[in-house]
């Protein structure tokens, strides 16, 4: 009543490439083996536990085995599989990082060289402040001098004035005696 060539399929993952399928094949020949150890395996359980009347197998208890293989292969297969994917994962992770770092020492670089810069035009300002403040007390004293000689201008502007006026009132007055002397 049972196939008597019977196979079953089961898809086995790679560890190492896990995109990459391959198939196992589970024969009757490699079922039979593998009750049979499993046979051994267990009758040794047995006789060890206690001395029981082993009893054959029957179709249902080996079908159960056989189904309990098959599950067996494919949780380990899906273990396989997800831990592939946990150390994809966190290659990936590491790949981003990496990444993020680099960024981060570009722009502490960055920030580095502009700091630099910064300090230079700090020290030249500083230089340029020392000469400004010579400048500006050259312009300061020379601004003075010329007030000074605006005001001497200005004074002499004003004794010429009246020197012109007293000049001219002697010249008058010169005049006048010239007039009486004639007259």
């Amino acid at each position: 009543q049972h196939n008597v060539n019977k196979s079953i399929i089961v898809p086995i993952y790679q560890p190492i490439k896990p995109d990459k399928m391959s198939t196992y094949i589970i024969s009757d020949s490699k079922l039979a083996n593998n009750e049979d150890d499993d046979k051994n395996l267990s009758e040794n359980n047995i006789m060890n536990q206690s001395s029981t009347v082993k009893s054959p197998l029957t179709p249902l208890e080996m079908e159960q085995q056989q189904q309990m293989h098959i599950k067996a292969v494919y949780h380990r297969n899906w273990l396989l599989q997800m831990a592939s994917r946990l150390v994809r994962c966190f290659d990936v992770e590491v790949r981003l990082l990496r990444h993020k770092r680099y960024e981060l020492d570009v722009l502490l670089k960055r920030t580095e060289l502009q700091q630099y810069t910064l300090y230079d035009e700090y020290r030249l300002l500083k230089e340029f402040e020392k000469s400004e403040h010579v400048l500006t007390e050259k312009v300061k004293n020379k601004f003075d001098e010329k007030q000074d000689i605006t005001n001497k201008v200005n004074e002499l502007t004003l004794k010429i004035e009246q020197k012109k006026k007293d000049l001219e009132r002697l010249s008058q007055r010169e005049h006048q005696i010239h007039e009486e002397f004639k007259t």
